[in-house]
């Protein structure tokens, strides 16, 4: 063991933070505090389940997660912020509690309207434009289904991409858009597949739950790891709710569109 070190479990998931200096050791409790919106609690290294270990050598990092080598970083800020990713990623996969699916969520009448799509699809825009119109926040990046098929919130700032350049993104606060993050979680009354297109025509179509499934299966993180779980609370999220996909053009007339569409099929 490192000289210095940090332990945690969040979301049933144990991990243990290795360095040989304590400045990395408290960069990395602050990300990863930030990462999993402080759902975090230290325990004896003794308990944890995965190792992540980063050492410095002349000015280097050099970062392994368990028997993964994650490479050789002269910028220690890159790093921190990859690692922040990477930790939330392996709670996301090894968690028994619930399950990570890439997604978009609002609350919309008492009913969620669950968005899946990854990195670059638009939904955290899509997110902001339909919390302008007053519903209620739950995400801009993980549905968190529990076994019942529940969704839970995971109301971390929205990380709103620069319309020129989408590799920068600015973290807003939902207040900040006149909206409110959500407290309980909520049944799915809309499961929406609806990608960003330019020009795209909004044509929604209904898909059974046996194909939507198949569809949430690519946003799914734990997948591998803990199928038989996965499939389950999925089985039991969509079940009752409505599933949809559409292209879709501008978030804000999207949006619009999309609660439109969610009420007149909802009554």
């Amino acid at each position: 063991m490192l000289e210095y070190n940090f332990t945690f479990e969040s979301f049933g998931v144990r991990v243990t933070v290795e360095s040989n200096r304590q400045t990395v050791v408290d960069r990395v409790r602050d990300i990863a505090n930030y990462a999993l919106l402080g759902r975090l609690t230290e325990i004896d290294p003794s308990l944890a389940e995965h190792r992540l270990q980063i050492i410095e050598i002349d000015n280097i990092y050099r970062a392994a997660l368990g028997d993964e080598d994650l490479g050789d970083n002269v910028d220690l800020d890159l790093l921190i912020k990859y690692i922040g990713s990477r930790i939330r990623i392996l709670v996301a996969e090894y968690t028994r509690e619930f399950v990570f699916v890439h997604a978009g969520v609002v609350e919309w009448n008492g009913k969620a309207i669950v968005m899946p799509g990854q990195s670059y699809s638009g939904k955290t825009t899509l997110v902001a434009e339909l919390v302008k119109l007053g519903a209620t926040y739950f995400s801009d990046e993980y549905a968190l289904f529990d076994e019942d098929g529940n969704v839970h919130p995971f109301p971390r700032p929205l990380a709103i991409r620069d319309r020129f350049d989408p590799t920068i993104r600015e973290d807003v606060n939902v207040e900040a858009l006149g909206g409110v993050p959500a407290t309980r979680s909520a049944r799915v009354g809309m499961m929406f597949f609806g990608k960003y297109r330019s020009k795209a025509r909004w044509k929604p179509i209904f898909i059974s739950p046996g194909v939507g499934i198949i569809e949430l299966i690519t946003h799914t993180i734990p997948i591998r790891v803990n199928s038989e779980f996965a499939i389950k609370a999925l089985t039991n999220a969509v079940r009752g709710a409505k599933i949809a996909k559409s292209a879709r053009g501008e978030a804000d007339v999207s949006a619009e569109k999309l609660l439109h569409f969610v009420d007149i099929n909802n009554n």
